[in-house]
């Protein structure tokens, strides 16, 4: 049997996957509930893939249209919000408090540089890194770039907000 070599562009993306899933590896994303992160790619129109990520190209990718928006007079930013991506995750200030502990606890330095470590990976990975927030009360937060082949890739978590 002769195996036929993987194209190059899904070897990239599983590496891309493997070390970013390893970096979010046990990190939870805490709101009124804490959940994990989850890795996604979604290809990119072509006209778009050197450019930042946008809310309308990632509401595309889902089937959701500017004007289908419209038509049904569902304003855009009730649906998706866009931010940066600079403080998305928890300072080690922000983790203190969480964990009731202090700056210089152990265990909260060791969960600061584990999430510095998640950050400084999305950053070296990516480009254009920008989190993106669907929904309302039960948010999918998506933390997007552009992977090497011009695709979104990067990040989902959900936070809930009652």
């Amino acid at each position: 049997m002769i195996r036929k070599a993987k194209p190059r562009r899904m070897v990239r993306r599983q590496a891309l996957r493997a070390e970013l899933e390893k970096a979010a590896a046990g990190l939870l994303f805490t709101s009124e509930s804490d959940y994990p992160f989850r890795f996604f790619t979604l290809p990119a129109v072509s006209d778009t893939a050197k450019a930042a990520p946008t809310a309308i190209e990632l509401l595309g990718s889902f089937g959701l249209s500017q004007e289908l928006m419209d038509e049904l007079k569902v304003p855009m930013d009730t649906v998706i919000e866009e931010r940066t991506f600079a403080g998305f995750f928890p300072s080690l200030d922000d983790l203190a408090r969480m964990n009731g502990t202090n700056r210089d606890d152990p265990a909260t330095v060791l969960e600061s540089k584990r999430w510095r470590k998640l950050e400084s990976v999305l950053h070296r990975r990516l480009h254009h890194v920008t989190v993106f927030r669907v929904g309302r009360v039960e948010i999918r937060c998506y933390i997007a770039g552009r992977d090497e082949n011009g695709d979104l890739a990067g990040l989902v978590t959900t936070a809930v907000e009652t």
